[in-house]
């Protein structure tokens, strides 16, 4: 149970650049930077070990990832225009890189993803990334 009065709170926020794989026309894979499109946070909840005043012992943790790219759905809504556009060749190619990047996370870090949420691609979004559009029904 969390004790506001011995609890601890470490987090780190940290700007990323976000790297997209394309394909061309001839199926050859470019990549361009998108700098500072996207946000990470780290976040842990330590207390003071019982009977130790210096060691400290990790009680909860929290993860987020944010991006406005929207380099991982098939179909993406222009916030402009509030029409959805075919996004398919950024998609295929970065949907599987970030379904990998989230296993190996729940690798590392010995826990299971438990919440994931998407503003504007709901019906979309799972544990591991975006589903492919036509895999969706």
């Amino acid at each position: 149970m969390l004790n506001p009065e011995k609890s601890f709170f470490t987090t780190i926020f940290i700007d990323c650049d976000l790297c997209v794989l394309n394909a061309d026309v001839k199926h050859t894979f470019n990549q361009f930077w998108i700098p500072k499109a996207a946000k990470f946070y780290f976040g842990y909840v330590m207390e003071l070990k019982e009977n130790d005043e210096e060691a400290l012992l990790p009680l909860d943790s929290s993860v987020s990832f944010e991006t406005s790219t929207d380099v991982w759905v098939e179909r993406t809504l222009d916030q402009l225009s509030l029409h959805w556009q075919d996004n398919h060749s950024y998609a295929s190619k970065n949907q599987p890189l970030l379904e990998e990047a989230l296993r190996n996370w729940e690798l590392l870090v010995g826990k299971p993803i438990v919440e994931w949420n998407s503003r504007y691609y709901r019906d979309q979004i799972f544990k591991y990334g975006f589903k492919g559009f036509k895999n969706q029904h």
